[in-house]
């Protein structure tokens, strides 16, 4: 995750600096406010989708470890039930 940010965090200051050296030929002070918003528009919508991955990734955990705990609870549920009702059948059977 820190060499995901490192790696935004330089393409961005990479690309901020591309930008602002393209803008410093003859264009107009307009249309350098409008590339200015637009990469930072572009930088916020980065941070939003790393925020909405990070976040999917701690609910699919927590889901998943969720689950994991609901599947043992029901074996060792069934677990008891075999040993109550199954295999007490079984050794009579086994006997006879």
């Amino acid at each position: 995750m820190q060499r995901a940010l490192v790696l935004l965090v330089v393409s961005i200051g990479f690309f901020w600096y591309q930008g602002f050296d393209m803008l410093m030929g003859s264009v107009l002070a307009s249309e350098q406010a409008y590339y200015a918003i637009q990469n930072v528009a572009g930088v916020f919508v980065v941070f939003g989708v790393i925020i909405a991955l990070g976040q999917y990734w701690f609910t699919s955990n927590a889901q998943r470890k969720e689950a994991q705990a609901r599947n043992t609870q029901k074996a060792i549920e069934q677990a008891g039930f075999y040993k109550d009702n199954v295999l007490q059948r079984l050794t009579v059977i086994r006997e006879v």
